[in-house]
């Protein structure tokens, strides 16, 4: 094969990998747990990071022994583009919360989004564990009246940031063995 076909052929394998990631629209969320430390008798925040590629609404929805403790909206509007969408997800313990039930309360939201309804409806579903850390309460934290926010995951797991990074290792291998190859070519 001659070196202009390995150019081209190198240069088409770059640009489909480019074109991918952009093609690809997915109903997701942020990677990790909700976590939420919420002293007794206390509330706290934590965000809970949804997106699609497509302006979708959503339901969302708790269910387990979390629930009972826990507000959130009911729907929201994704604006699509794979940009994640931050949901406040509030917890509150009541002051007479018996420590023996446990300081683990754990439970689950749902994010739901509704297909078109027609001969074939397709409803996606995405799942987040949730954890309620109960705390005892502490003077100083109650003083200052804040607990702070915490934001589960550093980045979303999108299948374009998972193809990327595959895209960006084959084109390394393809790289290593091709100029591998053409250095014992040479020393010959």
């Amino acid at each position: 094969m001659k070196m202009k076909n390995k150019i081209k052929i190198f240069i088409l394998t770059l640009t489909c990998l480019a074109i991918i990631p952009s093609l690809v629209f997915a109903f997701g969320e942020v990677a990790g747990p909700v976590v939420i430390h919420v002293p007794i008798g206390g509330s706290n925040t934590s965000t809970w990071g949804i997106f699609n590629g497509e302006a979708i609404t959503t339901k969302l929805s708790a269910e387990g022994d979390a629930a009972k403790y826990i507000s959130l909206p009911e729907k929201v509007s994704l604006e699509g583009n794979n940009k994640v969408y931050l949901v406040d997800v509030a917890a509150r313990i009541p002051a007479d919360y018996n420590l023996t039930q446990g300081t683990n309360i754990t439970g689950t939201l749902y994010a739901l989004a509704e297909g078109n309804p027609g001969q074939v409806q397709i409803n996606l579903q995405v799942k987040k564990n949730v954890f309620i850390l109960v705390e005892q309460p502490q003077v100083s934290n109650l003083e200052s009246g804040q607990f702070g926010n915490l934001i589960t995951g550093m980045f979303a797991l999108k299948p374009g940031n998972i193809m990327s990074v595959i895209g960006l290792f084959m084109i390394i291998v393809v790289t290593f063995i091709y100029f591998t190859k053409n250095r014992r070519e040479v020393n010959k």
